[in-house]
């Protein structure tokens, strides 16, 4: 549905944009790969759809995570791209690959590495997971709790959370009782609060999950679609060349007139299952 709407949709479109974006994060097979390197390479041309270096890293870092792109590829858009952008996109692409090497690799630079920069540490977190990789990340939920503490007590607070957070093993191979085990088996011995805290938001959420999916009988699957949005896709590119400068703050709101079209019985419009509108399925939903 993803690749039929994004060839569909008017070119130099923002859904056209929207929709690409969509279709990469939903990629899972060969025939998938297939069409994403058409795409880079120029082979498929979608009308109005730009192949900027954003997008460009985008389509081989979806490569990367299937299994379908080389180190050579990699370092070649590296090339072409020598912004610090460009760098941290190639360290999520290599953090990406399926391979119990790149795995390991991403998770010894993003722990125990003190001389990679704070935006670099995070884009290893970045491509450390994927929805396809749950068997080669199930060694790392123990190793996770095992390590935590030291990364914590030798790193700055902000490196540090980025590693208590961001790799907190939340990733759906991990969402289950062995995880919440080891997370109370930490939480039970002498720690920092802050770090107590950070643990226990993360406990929360794997608890939720766990929750959810009993309750629902079904298997578990997360969806991000807000970070795929034209605007907030072109202010994260105005982030990361430095053209705001450094955010201290950063407040927003949210507005749109999807709601006219909708019937009168639409779950949206429902005060129970909607009470905050369309805020309420802004973020993870």
């Amino acid at each position: 549905k993803c690749l039929e709407a994004l060839r569909a949709a008017a070119p130099g479109s923002d859904h056209q944009l929207a929709w690409a974006h969509a279709f990469l994060a939903s990629a899972r097979t060969e025939a998938d790969a297939a069409v994403v390197r058409a795409i880079l390479s120029g082979e498929e041309v979608i009308m109005g759809l730009a192949l900027d270096h954003d997008l460009r890293w985008a389509l081989l870092q979806t490569l990367a995570a299937l299994g379908a792109a080389t180190d050579d590829e990699i370092e070649a858009e590296e090339s072409t791209d020598g912004t610090a952008a460009g760098l941290r996109a190639a360290a999520t692409a290599r953090a990406l690959r399926p391979s119990a090497e790149a795995k390991a690799t991403a998770w010894e630079l993003a722990t125990a590495d003190d001389t990679i920069a704070n935006a670099t540490q995070e884009a290893l977190i970045a491509g450390f997971t994927h929805p396809t990789q749950g068997a080669l990340l199930a060694p790392y939920v123990q190793r996770y709790f095992d390590s935590v503490v030291e990364v914590w007590e030798r790193r700055t607070s902000e490196v540090a959370q980025n590693v208590v957070v961001g790799l907190f093993p939340t990733w759906a191979s991990a969402i289950g009782q062995p995880t919440l085990d080891a997370c109370d088996a930490l939480l039970a011995q002498d720690l920092p609060a802050p770090l107590r805290r950070l643990l226990r938001e993360g406990r929360a959420d794997v608890v939720r999950a766990v929750a959810a999916v009993d309750k629902a009988g079904v298997a578990l699957a997360v969806g991000h679609e807000k970070r795929f949005e034209p605007p907030i896709l072109e202010i994260m590119r105005l982030l990361k060349a430095g053209t705001l400068g450094t955010p201290l703050q950063v407040e927003a709101n949210f507005s749109q007139d999807k709601f006219l079209a909708l019937a009168q019985d639409n779950w949206r419009l429902s005060g129970k299952e909607a009470p905050a509108g369309p805020m309420t399925a802004t973020g993870i939903h």
